[in-house]
Formats: C-alpha cells, sequence, structure tokens
C-alpha cells in the first residue's frame, strides 16, 4: 500500500510504502514485509514559536526543569483493519480463511506550550502545594514532607473507583473547581479530586484531535463502511495503544496533554513515564467523547486479585463480520466474544494500552467487569482562550463557566509561581 499525505510534524508531503491492503498468504498475514498489518506511525515537532500565536512561556516565572510546557505537533499515519472488506487467503493446512483488506489515513494536531502549563498546574498536587507555600521542594528543605517530583502527591483527577461519586461523570466538579478549591479550604486533598473523564473530555486538545480524526476519516474509502462508529473507535485505540504503556500502580492519572508530551520526550530518546492503563483509558474516553455518537465509559476489572481499567463504548454497533473473520480473537490478550449489558447501554471493552483491535471480545485475564463511570455529555474545561475551531487565540474566548478564570500567559503577573524551584 503507498500512501502520500501531508506531514505537517515534518513541514513536507511524504509518501510512505505500508504493508499490503490484503494479506497475500500466510507469509503476509502472519509477517507483512513493510510493517504491522494494523499499526501508528508518529512524527513530531517542538517548535519554538507557538503556531497559535501565543506568547512564548517566560522561563524566569515558570522553572522549566519543574513545569512542563513545549509546544508539540504530532502527525499521526493509522493502517486499520476494515471488518466490512473480506477476503480470503490461504492458511497452510487451515485452507481457505477470510481476512480482512485494511486501510489508512493521515492526521495531525498542535498542543500550545499553555495548554499544558496549565493541565500540569491544574492537575499536579505537588504543585499545587508548592505555589501555595505549603511545603517546601527538598532542593530548599530538610524537612521529611518536602517535595522533590510534580507526581509524589498525586494528581487532582483521580481513576480509583472508590473515587468515582457518581456513574455519570458529567456530574464531577470540572478540574479547576477543585484546584482552586484547595486555594481557600483546609480539606483533605483526597476530597478535592474529581472523575478523570470528566477531565479529559474538557480539555481542547482531545477535541481537536477528535475533529482532525473525524476531517481525516471524512474521504470516500472510510464512507463506505456502514459501522462507521466502530471503525473509528478501532482506529482510534490502535493510535493510543500503539505508543506503549506500563502497567505500574501509582495515584498521579495523566492529563492529555502530559501525556502527549511524554510520547515526545521518548521519540526524543529520553526514558519519560508514558504511563499505564489508567491513563490510556482516560485519554482514549477524552477523545472518543468527541469522535464518537456513542456513549464511553470507564471499566474496571479485577482478576486474580489484580485490577486494571480499560475503556468502554456503550451501544456501538459492531459489524457482522468480525467474528466471520475472527471467531476467536487473535491477540494473545483476547477471548472470547463479549458484551456486558449495563443500565447505560450495552458495553464493549477497549483495551487502550494495545494497539489490537479488540472491540467486541474480553480480555483474556480480564475476570470481573464492572462500569465505573460513563460520560454522556462533555464540556470544556480550560482557561486558554479558544476560537471558534476550539484552538488557542490571543482574542479567542474562554468558554467555561469559571466566573473569574485566569487566563494562563497573564496568570504569573499576580500570583505566585516557582521561578527557581532548584534553588
Amino acid at each position: 500500500m503507498v500512501m502520500p499525505f501531508e506531514n505537517k510534524a515534518e513541514g513536507e508531503t511524504q509518501v510512505r510504502l505500508l504493508s499490503p491492503r490484503k494479506p497475500s498468504d500466510y507469509y503476509d498475514w502472519m509477517n507483512p514485509p513493510n510493517g504491522p498489518l494494523w499499526e501508528t506511525q508518529f512524527w513530531y515537532d517542538s517548535p519554538d514559536e507557538s503556531p497559535f500565536g501565543t506568547p512564548t512561556v517566560p522561563e524566569d516565572k515558570y522553572d522549566p526543569n519543574w513545569y512542563e510546557y513545549r509546544n508539540i505537533t504530532v502527525t499521526a499515519l493509522i493502517k486499520y483493519p476494515s471488518f466490512e472488506n473480506i477476503d480470503a487467503i490461504e492458511l497452510d493446512e487451515h485452507g481457505e480463511v477470510p481476512v480482512t483488506l485494511f486501510d489508512a489515513f493521515v492526521f495531525s494536531f498542535t498542543l500550545d506550550q499553555w495548554e499544558l502549563l496549565e493541565a500540569f498546574r491544574w492537575n499536579s498536587i505537588a504543585n499545587q502545594k508548592l505555589e501555595r507555600g505549603q511545603y517546601e521542594h527538598s532542593s530548599q528543605s530538610d524537612a521529611i514532607d518536602a517535595i522533590d517530583d510534580p507526581q509524589s502527591r498525586g494528581s487532582a483527577m483521580i481513576a480509583r473507583s472508590s473515587f468515582f461519586d457518581n456513574v455519570d461523570a458529567s456530574t464531577a466538579p470540572p478540574l479547576y473547581e477543585q484546584y482552586n478549591t484547595g486555594r481557600y479550604s483546609f480539606r483533605e486533598y483526597e476530597k478535592l479530586r474529581t472523575n478523570p473523564i470528566k477531565v479529559t473530555s474538557g480539555r481542547p486538545i482531545t477535541y481537536r484531535i477528535a475533529q482532525a480524526i473525524e476531517d481525516a476519516t471524512d474521504n470516500p474509502s472510510f464512507n463506505t463502511h456502514e459501522t462507521v462508529e466502530y471503525h473509528k473507535a478501532i482506529a482510534l485505540e490502535t493510535f493510543v495503544g500503539f505508543t506503549g504503556f506500563s502497567f505500574d500502580f501509582g495515584s498521579y492519572s495523566k492529563a492529555p496533554e502530559e501525556l502527549l508530551n511524554r510520547w515526545f520526550l521518548n521519540s526524543q530518546g529520553e526514558d519519560a513515564d508514558t504511563g499505564n492503563c489508567q491513563d490510556g483509558t482516560n485519554l482514549y474516553c477524552g477523545i472518543a467523547a468527541h469522535l464518537l455518537d456513542v456513549n464511553v465509559g470507564w471499566v474496571s476489572c479485577l482478576a486474580r486479585g489484580v485490577g486494571h481499567a480499560t475503556a468502554g463504548v456503550l451501544d456501538l454497533q459492531l459489524p457482522e463480520e468480525v467474528f466471520e473473520v475472527w471467531d476467536e480473537c487473535p491477540f494473545g490478550s483476547g477471548g472470547e466474544p463479549f458484551t456486558l449489558d449495563t443500565d447505560y447501554g450495552d458495553l464493549h471493552m477497549v483495551e487502550a494500552t494495545s494497539p489490537d483491535p479488540m472491540i467486541g471480545w474480553k480480555l483474556t485475564a480480564s475476570g470481573q467487569v464492572e462500569l465505573e463511570t460513563y460520560l454522556p455529555t462533555a464540556s470544556v474545561q480550560s482557561h486558554v482562550p479558544l476560537n471558534n475551531d476550539y484552538e488557542p487565540a490571543m482574542d479567542g474566548t474562554v468558554r467555561t463557566g469559571d466566573s473569574d478564570p485566569e487566563i494562563p500567559w497573564e496568570y504569573h503577573k499576580n500570583h505566585e509561581t516557582l521561578a527557581d524551584v532548584g534553588g
């Protein structure tokens, strides 16, 4: 398959040779000659000046060794299976078997440095404690409770089932409300956290990623699908899951901007923490809330005493051909076909830590499955002024309902920030 496309991250039109649209034989199926049958290829750039025309973050106000901020442009090429386009190949002793054909599309998006900085400031409880003078950094104090890492006190968005006060995530308090309450409240930070998929769906970057995918899939090839939403859902699974996640335990759930920043750092050869199953689930749900015409949710699995998080889609129509092609899930972590009947719709699991298109199957090790929270509506949670395309704009509009929004590039003029954390 030959794929010409505009690579915005590298600023040029390129052509890529991908593995065939149809595997020709057993060898092509098991060992495709030009890369995986389904995959995402990424390209990154970090321009010094924002493509949106926002001012540069002042390093004398925001210590770059502590705060996270940079402009990031991403181009992604997604190759995915088309379950409505079925052919057959000879598979050794199995004889003629049905296989999917494959298709691809490309999209790009840009994250502004102020969006990343705002997400970091609102989400990192350690940062909040330092900015508010409640604790000191370990480079400036020998106190036992001194802070040495932005993730050391956990995050304001928290992905643990015990914190989901309501199955309907839209009723949870906004991230800024919890962040702002912490300034004046003596309540424990455990009480000032909020639902992660409300947060991730409310960040402008997830809306823009969803819109970029929507625009890229609005083409004659993709529009031949009868189950358009399903194919968007598996393409998004391939996009989110291809970067690789760990299965570490921790109390810090990364905002979408923080996770994208780590993807970029790893592309530059750094060994950045790319997150775990909770982070993948949160990002998938945040984008899918805008991309899909069905509701999304956060699903917990418990098997052999080990917890795991996956995303979920509710009342998603699957192609009939899915189980005709693969009567058993062809992936090591996939099991039998699976649908969970819930009070909020029929649930299909989405393994967001893997690029494999597993929607429709139960994970082999998932054990007990429960829908913890779902999102019927999404709303913006950012004080970055935005234009009509939800892009940062100096003459844009703050789209939250907060009565006194704090414009990120104005914030340091009348608030304490951490100019030199390292002393």
